[in-house]
């Protein structure tokens, strides 16, 4: 199999809808070594489900991810990402129902903006060095 743009839906780990679009990918554990703000999210303007967990990825988490507003599940477990999460726009992926960010290196505030996703199911946040409070907005929630 050759890796070229007419065949992307065929490649390890890619999977596109009908029209040829790549709604999801799932690269965990594949040993992807660099940094996540190299890579161009912005070309998938229909990703719902990215699972990069387990590589070796660095950097920080690229605002663009950020804009990627049909996003559902997102996993970027045990890689080495750092810097802070309130550089990232949660409040521009209203479909978020996973976020899986744990074993990382990220630091600072939990941002306001994650007690506010309303789809928002499964949180990981563990093992890395942040502070402050998850404050739910009981107005969009159904936790009550």
């Amino acid at each position: 199999m050759t890796n070229n743009a007419s065949n992307h839906c065929e490649w390890v780990g890619i999977f596109c809808n009908s029209a040829g679009s790549i709604t999801d990918i799932s690269l965990m554990n594949n040993e992807i070594l660099g940094e996540l703000g190299q890579f161009n999210f912005s070309c998938f303007p229909n990703l719902e489900y990215l699972f990069l967990g387990w590589n070796n990825l660095s950097g920080r988490i690229p605002s663009q991810i950020g804009a990627l507003s049909k996003l559902r599940y997102l996993s970027l477990y045990k890689n080495y990402l750092t810097g802070e999460l309130g550089q990232f726009n949660f409040s521009c992926c209203p479909n978020l129902e996973l976020l899986d960010l744990g074993w990382n290196n990220i630091s600072g505030r939990i941002p306001s903006q994650i007690g506010a996703l309303s789809n928002l199911r499964i949180l990981y946040l563990d093992s890395n060095y942040l502070t402050g409070e998850l404050l739910i907005d009981s107005s969009c929630c159904p936790f009550n």
